[in-house]
């Protein structure tokens, strides 16, 4: 802070004095003279609106003030209410023209997935070989078939049937058949949270099974491991029985000096 002094003239900073009536008292460093630096009067706070009058609300004829209730004549008449859907009443999203037919993946690319890789125009995409069911899960397939083509669209009233569908799926092993057919409709209705929730589902049923199956692979493994092991002990054993018998024989032989 500089202080120009009304006395002397000298400008710079002041040495302070002390608070005074009427604000800060300050002095000149050059020939001593002090001067009142007045402080800032605090701003009036805003005078608050007065409050308005607000006007009683008007009851409308047939009303009851003793059992505040609508009476009979004054009553509304129920208005039915449908049940929620889950779309929404926004105009749908235009989705891409090309959807693979392996993974469902929408895309502008007429050539190549960019999800699965899968040429979109190979014979390929046109037998669709990955849905021909595992060996030995032939019936499981059918059975699965069958069941999917009853399900209507998927909705609020058809969760039941749906959650029935991939229960069965589950039980009979075919998970991914699922996961599949849920994975292609999503595709179509990418934010169709029913549709999420099922494949998800699906997908957690088929890892599952997947971890299932390897734990059994690992158990059959060392099954056959153990066994082949108790082979070469019984044929390792027969070998040193019959080099012994050889070397007996040898020195049985052997003339004597």
């Amino acid at each position: 802070m500089l202080l120009s002094c009304t006395a002397c003239g000298h400008t710079g900073p002041p040495t302070f004095v002390g608070q005074g009536p009427d604000g800060v008292i300050l002095a000149c460093v050059a020939c001593g003279a002090q001067e009142t630096l007045a402080q800032p009067q605090p701003h009036a706070p805003p005078t608050s609106e007065p409050a308005r009058a607000v006007a009683a609300p008007t009851l409308a004829p047939g009303y009851d003030h003793a059992s505040e209730r609508l009476s009979a004549p004054a009553r509304a008449t129920p208005v039915a209410v449908a049940e929620p859907r889950r779309a929404s009443s926004a105009a749908p999203r235009a989705l891409p023209p090309h959807k693979c037919p392996k993974c469902g993946h929408r895309q502008h690319d007429p050539e190549n997935c960019h999800k699965c890789g899968l040429r979109l125009a190979s014979p390929a995409a046109q037998q669709r070989p990955w849905e021909r069911p595992p060996p030995g899960l032939e019936r499981a397939y059918a059975e699965a078939e069958a069941r999917w083509a009853a399900l209507s669209a998927p909705d609020a009233a058809e969760v039941a049937a749906h959650e029935e569908f991939l229960e069965w799926c589950r039980s009979a092993g075919v998970p991914t058949f699922a996961a599949m057919r849920y994975r292609h409709l999503l595709a179509d209705a990418p934010e169709d949270t029913f549709l999420q929730a099922c494949l998800e589902r699906a997908q957690r049923d088929a890892t599952v099974l997947v971890q299932a199956m390897a734990r059994g692979d690992g158990a059959e493994l060392a099954a056959r491991a153990k066994v082949v092991r108790q082979v070469v002990l019984v044929i390792t054993g027969i070998l040193a029985v019959i080099m012994t018998i050889i070397l007996l024989r040898m020195v049985g032989r052997a003339p004597s000096v």
